[in-house]
């Protein structure tokens, strides 16, 4: 149940900054030595329900910390002339023309993923600015 309510929490958040749908983008960038995981290792039943939009998401795992992790996106998007229009305790979010970047970091102790102990999940997200429905 917390795992949910915590997802459910970053969710709404990223929607709610950029007010709007997820939708791919190619200027993405993947965290370095970082190992990609499958959406379904989060908890498959919770993603169903709070994404049922079609979208870009990818989820990493690294054992770097949370501000190595927010400096090395700050300064890779800002040299792809990315903006940082947001920057949360655990959230950055990025425009360009239009589109919206998302950088959520959590540990993965919050998510009890217990395959992946004191590591942090990197959680990207592509956007655009049009209206979800």
């Amino acid at each position: 149940m917390k795992q949910k309510i915590i997802f459910l929490i970053i969710i709404s958040l990223v929607i709610g900054l950029t007010a709007g749908c997820i939708s791919p983008i190619n200027d993405t960038l993947k965290y370095p030595d970082s190992e990609e995981i499958p959406l379904k290792e989060i908890n498959e039943d919770m993603l169903s329900e709070v994404l049922p939009l079609d979208g870009y998401i990818k989820t990493y795992i690294t054992d770097d910390n949370k501000d190595t992790i927010f400096n090395w996106y700050e300064k890779e998007m800002a040299d792809r002339d990315w903006k940082t229009v947001t920057e949360e305790d655990e959230t950055l979010v990025f425009n360009k023309n239009g589109e919206f970047f998302t950088i959520t970091i959590l540990t993965t102790d919050e998510l009890e993923l217990t395959n992946y102990i004191e590591k942090h999940l990197i959680i990207t997200v592509g956007l655009q600015t049009q209206p979800i429905f």
